[in-house]
């Protein structure tokens, strides 16, 4: 590694660390509770497509959504959480198997409220690395509202709303929808297909659309967000669903997170965001690659060569 990259990976750390605390700080401003949640879990999620660690008879957090809503079921209130997610197989310039995830609930909260947390925590995150390393740091991205149907239907020429077929749009948001949010500053993408709400609920107005929000900063996928689902029953037909994608994918079918869906009826009327706070650190620093802003990368597909003292 030369000089000068040493010195940005130190300035990228260091930056990282005050991104971390105003982040925490704004959240607490806001009046939301921080929750420390342990890695493990004894229960999953069943997703599409994404592979767990197994450990010791329970698994490794994809995320920390069941135990979040869990303490929002049992009337905490709004909260946040800022810790590490697992998932198997995912290395590359944007994905680690391990990384940091920050994850919030607003009790009473829309996909406004949540739009709105996505542009004042990345002003936020943008404003902590520019003291620490300005050489580095860009500018926080202008952000514009689009709808997804609606942009598959201006790109790609059908509507996944209303003629949906998952091949189909899977290979339309590869090779059509993302690269033109490569084109894009920062974009909050509304509009969902219904058959792509996970864990969120319906657009009571169009029940072919979920209340879905996912946000981009330059093509990059940060944070995914939903008006939270509370009917355990359609949850677990969408978590069977899931489990046939995952089989017909040769991935490992997952027992139905039980103790998750009973808690359902008690979750408050809620929206609830995750981020990726690998990718916000290496954006908000000006960084190519995740590498670039974790202090220890175990995983990384090209590993570094032997620290030289200059």
């Amino acid at each position: 590694m030369s000089l000068s990259a040493h010195t940005s990976r130190t300035a990228r750390l260091r930056a990282r660390a005050a991104i971390y605390q105003a982040l925490r700080a704004w959240f607490v401003d806001q009046g939301l509770l921080e929750l420390h949640i342990p890695p493990l879990a004894s229960e999953a999620i069943p997703e599409d497509h994404i592979d767990l660690f197994a450990f010791d008879g329970a698994v490794l957090m994809a995320s920390p959504e069941i135990a979040m809503k869990q303490a929002l079921a049992d009337g905490l209130g709004s909260c946040f959480t800022m810790g590490p997610a697992f998932r198997r197989g995912e290395a590359g310039r944007l994905h680690r198997p391990c990384f940091d995830m920050l994850e919030w609930y607003r009790v009473g909260g829309g996909l406004g409220e949540l739009a709105a947390d996505v542009q004042a925590l990345v002003a936020t995150a943008c404003a902590a690395a520019a003291r620490v390393c300005p050489t580095l740091a860009p500018a926080a991205p202008t952000w514009e509202h689009l709808d997804l149907c609606q942009l598959v239907q201006d790109r790609a020429g059908w509507d996944p709303a209303t003629a949906y077929q998952q091949d189909r749009f899977d290979l339309t948001l590869v090779d059509v929808i993302e690269p033109y949010l490569a084109t894009r500053a920062g974009v909050l993408l509304g509009g969902w297909p219904a058959a792509q709400a996970s864990l969120a609920r319906l657009d009571p107005d169009d029940p072919h659309r979920a209340l879905r929000l996912e946000a981009y900063w330059g093509g990059v996928e940060l944070a995914n967000g939903f008006v939270e689902l509370q009917d355990p029953l359609l949850q677990r037909r969408r978590f069977q669903a899931a489990n046939a994608v995952r089989q017909a994918h040769d991935l490992p079918v997952l027992p139905l997170p039980d103790q998750f869906l009973a808690s359902l009826p008690d979750l408050p009327a809620c929206a609830g965001m995750a981020l990726g706070l690998d990718r916000l650190v290496m954006l908000a620093t000006g960084a190519a690659d995740i590498g670039d802003v974790l202090a220890y990368d175990p995983f990384s597909p090209q590993p570094r060569g032997p620290r030289r003292n200059p």
